[in-house]
């Protein structure tokens, strides 16, 4: 299998959209961002970055987003902190800031 066949979201779009092959494959969000930004395809993208974000204000074509038919399966994020910083108060702003756009009480 090519490098990357098996990060998701690729092998629940395998199974659900016949034919369906990559043109282009990164693990960098960076590089996969920038080639959205230049209309080089589509790229799934969590709802608080939805295409509305401005960062892809500027993104040839103008992004839409695509109704595939079915959602694709919940992730999980893990935010790491050194247990000394965790109470520092920038540390603290951008803690809260994240567990409130996730919705996370």
């Amino acid at each position: 299998a090519p490098p990357l066949a098996h990060v998701p979201p690729r092998p629940l779009l395998e199974r659900a959209i016949p034919g369906f092959t990559p043109a282009f494959a990164s693990d960098d969000y960076l590089v996969q961002r920038a080639a959205l930004r230049a209309g080089l395809g589509a790229m799934v993208l969590e709802r608080p970055f939805h295409p509305a974000d401005p960062r892809f204000a500027d993104a040839v074509p103008p992004l839409v987003e695509l109704d595939v038919g079915f959602a694709l399966p919940a992730g999980e994020l893990h935010l790491v902190c050194a247990r000394s910083m965790q109470f520092v108060p920038r540390v603290r702003a951008v803690i809260e800031l994240l567990r409130e756009a996730f919705g996370i009480a």
